[in-house]
Parts: structure tokens; sequence; C-alpha cells
């Protein structure tokens, strides 16, 4: 695993992300022939410049065509809180991942801040890739909201599983 150190702090004033303006950091992890790239950890400092306005920070992965959401965090601490996320993020044989942090503040007038970002990566063979799987929890109010919910998750291809309270 190679674990690597992103130098600077970022901040913003930002409260929305349109032309990319959010857009903090980003790095691209070159694609090795044969091999595929896992993003393994993701770790930051995440803090408010006053406890009125709320950071709200995300990383993407991109691989081929496809980006996807990794990792979020959101605090309105005034001392940098220690974030981190174990995405399990695998990309196509031999292509780059491209991962890209960004921030945005709940209070135009108050800036939000992130440091200390690391990630962390493993090349594997491009064969099968044994993804260690999770189980979230989700408990609803109604049937209806359960199957709106595993459906969006469904089509976003992950395997759900839903049952009726006793």
């Amino acid at each position: 695993m190679v674990k690597i150190a992103v130098p600077n702090a970022f901040s913003t004033i930002y409260t929305e992300c349109g032309s990319d303006k959010c857009l903090m950091k980003s790095i691209t992890i070159p694609g090795v022939s044969g091999k595929k790239i896992s993003i393994d950890e993701l770790t930051l400092g995440l803090f408010s410049m006053a406890a009125t306005a709320k950071g709200t920070c995300w990383v993407t992965a991109k691989a081929g065509s496809q980006t996807t959401e990794i990792a979020r965090w959101s605090t309105s601490s005034i001392t940098s809180v220690a974030m981190s996320a174990t995405p399990a993020f695998v990309g196509n044989v031999g292509e780059d991942v491209t991962i890209e942090w960004r921030l945005l503040t709940s209070l135009a007038s108050v800036r939000v801040k992130i440091n200390n970002l690391t990630y962390s990566y493993t090349t594997i063979d491009g064969g099968v890739v044994d993804v260690p799987e999770c189980l979230v929890v989700v408990e609803c109010e109604t049937q209806e909201e359960a199957t709106a919910i595993a459906t969006s998750l469904a089509d976003q291809g992950a395997n759900v599983y839903t049952r009726k309270a006793n």
C-alpha cells in the first residue's frame, strides 16, 4: 500500500459548487498495465472558522468515464477534526484514477478549511477483486420509503436486502 500526504491546507467561502469552484485538490494516480488501482483510505482534518457555519468536504474518484463519491464529512467544529474513510474503490484495469476533494461552507461569511490530507492506494492484479462487504442498516417509517431507498441503491449497483420489522 502506498500512503501519500497532500501538502498545504485548503479553504473556501463558497456555498455552492457551480463551475467547480469548490474543487480544492485533484490528483491523478497513473494507471499500470494489467493492474487495477484500489483507493484504500482517505484522511483529512476539517474545521470551520466559526461554529455558526458547517463545512462539508467530499471526495470523488474517477476511473474511465465513471465518477463515484467515495467519502463525505461535515462539521461545525472550530478545531480541526480528524476524518477518515476506507472506500474500497477499485478502478478499471490499466486506467488512471483521479481523486478530487471538494469543500463548501454553509455560510458565505465564514471560511471552512481542510488540512492534513492523505490518501492510500494499492495496485492489484486485473482479475477478480475481492471487495470487502459492509452492512448498512436504514430504519424507515414506511414500507414505501424502504422500497424507494432500496430501489435507488440497487440502481447504483448495491446489493439490497429489506425486511419488515416483527
